[in-house]
């Protein structure tokens, strides 16, 4: 693992992910700058003293100098965005497999060129997109695909947070995250953050490409030195209309994602804080719920739904991504993963980057890359 060092809200959700049904574990890693820090969480996460390293060139020395027998099968990259590209591009070249924390990187172009590094390298990539790692949303995706909503005419996506406030209220803004900052998350927060989960859960569900989109963003938090609210309209093919509303200054929220697909024979509604169910309502305002078992085998209780991934999505995730670098292993043709890619990532920060123009603009139309 790269990153994810004590005191950081996304390392021990990955670690718990990884260990989950027993068929992984954590051998090496980078956890902090701080050798302190690195040190104590490799403690704590009990990974051997001779496989911590205190820079990416070390870990890729020591590692790659192991025998086949104990070479990793992948690496997590759990890193503030803008290392993404740098750690990922040496890590795909010297041959890892690499299981990494979205967004992809820090900027579209970046995005572009690792889409190309990765592709070349024939190494296995995935994005802990995690939502997708709920069997409801795959259950949701298939009913889609078979035609049970009829012709699809509307998706609305709503992802609200509102932990900015309480660093307000604390008097703790001075110690907002880097996810603020620019110099460390790019030019993107809450598009790049929690935005992306949104589109990508959109893409997933329906299948659906973007046409062209508009959005508009606000800095409500003055500690905030990049947006923290986001509103978007959003034209996919096919005369669908989209809207996604992303916001992480929303009084009151924990994890709020609430997925609406709306089509002329029927209807379908997710929500984060039931994961594990489907409300469909047909054209005459039947209304039936369908439960789906989640089959990963990550323990997930109250308070792990309610925060960002859940921990059964994630280990669903890890737990197809194993058996994918499993097959890779044997020399067998892995088949459809099911699992957030590199290229999933690229169409990530194409968004991030189409989102930031519209607004730079002043609220206009902005075509998707590739679309005249």
């Amino acid at each position: 693992m790269i990153g994810g060092a004590q005191g950081s809200m996304i390392g021990p959700v990955h670690r718990g992910a990884i260990e989950a049904d027993g068929k992984a574990r954590l051998v090496a890693g980078l956890f902090s700058r701080s050798p302190e820090k690195n040190r104590a969480t490799a403690s704590e996460a009990g990974v051997p003293a001779d496989r911590v390293y205190d820079t990416l060139q070390a870990f890729l020395e020591g590692e790659t100098a192991r025998p086949s027998s104990q070479r990793l099968d992948w690496v997590s990259v759990v890193t503030p965005n803008v290392g993404h590209f740098e750690q990922i591009r040496r890590l795909v070249q010297a041959g890892f497999n690499v299981i990494a924390d979205k967004p992809l990187t820090a900027t579209r172009s970046e995005a572009e060129e690792l889409y190309r590094i990765v592709a070349e390298s024939g190494r296995f990539s995935a994005l802990t997109h995690t939502y997708v790692g709920y069997d409801a949303v795959r259950e949701a995706r298939r009913m889609v695909a078979a035609g049970e909503l009829g012709r699809l005419h509307k998706v609305v996506v709503e992802y609200f947070q509102g932990w900015m406030l309480d660093y307000l209220a604390s008097g703790r803004a001075a110690e907002m995250p880097w996810r603020t900052r620019r110099a460390v998350s790019g030019d993107s927060c809450t598009t790049a953050d929690i935005g992306t989960h949104a589109a990508h859960l959109i893409r997933y569900v329906t299948g659906l490409e973007i046409e062209r989109l508009l959005a508009s963003n606000r800095t409500y938090i003055p500690a905030n030195e990049l947006e923290d609210d986001v509103s978007v309209i959003i034209d996919y093919e096919n005369d669908v209309r989209g809207v996604l509303l992303a916001s992480q200054c929303s009084t009151g929220e924990t994890n709020s994602l609430v997925l609406r697909v709306y089509g002329d024979a029927g209807a379908l509604t997710w929500r984060h804080n039931h994961p594990g169910q489907l409300v469909f309502t047909g054209v005459n305002n039947d209304r039936r719920a369908i439960d789906v078992p989640q089959h990963s085998q990550g323990a997930a209780g109250t308070k792990e739904m309610q925060e960002p991934g859940g921990a059964d999505a994630f280990a669903s995730l890890y737990g197809r991504s194993f058996g994918a670098i499993r097959a890779m292993r044997a020399g067998t043709d892995p088949g459809d993963v099911d699992v957030p890619g590199i290229d999933d990532g690229l169409f990530g920060m194409r968004f991030v980057d189409c989102v930031l123009e519209s607004d730079r603009r002043g609220s206009t139309w902005v075509t998707w890359p590739g679309r005249s």
